[in-house]
């Protein structure tokens, strides 16, 4: 009798000549070094067993065929982040702040919402929940911006500056509510980022503060909290910055590495029969 090997799992050993192409997919099943359907994402597991394997540095590791959506996904966080500080401290005087708008929806707000759902395919839950959530934070700043929208006419502002003067009691308390629910989502990503990187906590860390000093700054309508937020937010984006380029800069694709300082944290290992260890 014949059989078929159409439904056959390859079980074929990784070779260091050929990593990419044991880990295509067989029905949904992936090499030894790659990942079976159906594993927890959500735990940071090193699916390759290969410590000296870091091209995502921070994330879940293991073999696609895909590119990494992680460096596009933190650098458009980290050129939006950064700039937005700028305008907050009025930097070299800058108090007009509409240029922001085209930042705020195209490249924190469409980049980094196409980078999260590029996330969702590699099985990266942690990274795709992030780069989506900011990427619809982001688009709805840029809304503010647009001239006659109903956030800002309601309240008889005349130009959406949000980060001092301008507008009414209700209309800063309104935005500190703002403030508000994205500190509190700030807060669970970075509680849900103890076993990823130094680097990527810290950065969640600061944009936490960031989210806390804005708010505070708006409730109590001190300028100079919202200014030291705006500080925060420039910090926060030269870590988006180094994350984003230490994952392009791995020893696999650069002369000289930067992931070894991202610090990676202890990670949750899975066994075969789901025993669990830390290493």
């Amino acid at each position: 009798m014949m059989t078929s090997n159409a439904g056959a799992i390859n079980t074929a050993p990784v070779t260091a000549s050929h990593p990419i192409d044991n880990g295509v997919d067989n029905g949904g099943h992936f090499g030894n070094k790659g990942h079976l359907a159906g594993n927890n994402y959500d735990n940071y597991i090193n699916y390759t067993n290969d410590p000296d394997f870091v091209a995502e540095p921070g994330f879940p590791q293991y073999y696609r065929r895909y590119a990494n959506p992680g460096p596009l996904g933190m650098f458009s966080q980290a050129v939006t982040l950064f700039l937005w500080g700028l305008y907050i401290v009025h930097a070299r005087g800058v108090t007009e702040t509409s240029f922001f708008l085209g930042m705020a929806l195209a490249v924190g707000g469409v980049v980094q919402f196409l980078a999260g759902m590029w996330e969702f395919r590699t099985g990266n839950t942690f990274a795709a929940t992030q780069f989506s959530m900011f990427g619809g934070f982001w688009f709805a700043v840029g809304l503010v911006y647009i001239p006659g929208t109903a956030a800002i006419t309601a309240y008889g502002v005349a130009t959406p500056d949000i980060w001092g003067a301008g507008g009414d009691y209700q209309f800063h308390q309104a935005v500190g509510f703002f403030w508000l629910v994205w500190f509190l989502f700030t807060f669970m990503l970075w509680l849900a980022s103890f076993r990823s990187s130094i680097a990527l906590s810290l950065k969640l860390f600061l944009v936490w503060l960031m989210f806390l000093l804005l708010m505070s700054g708006e409730f109590v309508g001190r300028y100079l909290v919202i200014k030291a937020g705006g500080g925060v937010a420039i910090a926060a984006g030269a870590v988006s910055f180094f994350m984003a380029t230490a994952s392009l800069m791995t020893h696999e694709t650069a002369h000289f590495p930067l992931h070894r300082g991202l610090g990676e944290l202890p990670k949750r290992r899975v066994g075969a029969v789901g025993a669990t260890n830390r290493y």
